[in-house]
């Protein structure tokens, strides 16, 4: 999958409205602001596996990606469907149980990977041993949110090389 060029990207997490968000609208700032990518020429998107569809993302999730200049109070959860797995060339997915989950809704089970372990894939540096969850901070205080965002932007910022 990794040879493949790569231009519809479907991150999932549960609630869609932390951890997926997050990765969807750094990597299309990331992008945004490269000088060799064009926005255009990618779908960049995001739901969750179990999710109240049309909520806004919680303060906390607002107010990690204002300080990246990321304005992300129009986003809307939205559930996973089989036309949105089918439609991308790659799922990156936050914990182990979204991606058990997603493999029984499609055929090409191949393009699901951990958003981390597709990270470690696409990076010279193999971390054995590596947790590869990005666990749900939704609940939680702040400093919590800004661990999660912090992983997450350390992950694009290898996969992006790629791109």
């Amino acid at each position: 999958m990794i040879n493949k060029k790569i231009r519809k990207i479907l991150f999932v997490c549960t609630g869609n409205s932390c951890r997926s968000v997050m990765a969807e609208l750094l990597l299309k700032n990331m992008i945004k602001k490269s000088k060799e990518l064009n926005i255009h020429d990618f779908k960049i998107y995001s739901a969750g596996t179990s999710c109240i569809n049309n909520i806004s993302p919680p303060n906390e999730t607002l107010r990690v990606l204002s300080k990246e200049g990321i304005d992300a109070s129009f986003h809307r959860s939205k559930n996973v469907t089989p036309e949105m797995l089918n439609e991308a060339d790659i799922i990156l997915v936050m914990q182990k149980h979204h991606k058990e989950f997603l493999k029984s809704m499609i055929e090409d089970k191949d393009k699901i990977y951990l958003l981390k372990e597709f990270c470690l894939k696409t990076s010279k540096d193999k971390q054995k041993g590596t947790d590869l969850n990005i666990l749900d901070p939704i609940g939680k205080p702040l400093e919590v949110y800004e661990e999660c965002l912090m992983n997450i932007k350390d992950c694009l910022e290898k996969i992006i090389k790629i791109l």
